[in-house]
């Protein structure tokens, strides 16, 4: 584990990643409330994010060990 600030490249990862994860979590609920009428629209929304998210969560985790 690291003492101090984080790496500059976390510093700057930061905003997108927390930006990706509200991401995530908004157009996951949205797809949990409207259900299958409205699922094409959000799933577009849904799927990429998720597809950037899970990396950016893996950088983290890893830069962090």
């Amino acid at each position: 584990m690291q003492n101090g600030t984080p790496n500059i490249w976390l510093r700057l990862l930061a905003p997108f990643w927390v930006l990706m994860t509200l991401l995530v979590f908004i157009s996951g609920f949205t797809l949990a409330i409207v259900g299958p009428t409205h699922m094409g629209r959000f799933f577009t929304i849904h799927a990429p994010s998720v597809a950037i998210w899970l990396p950016l969560v893996a950088v983290q985790i890893y830069a962090q060990q």
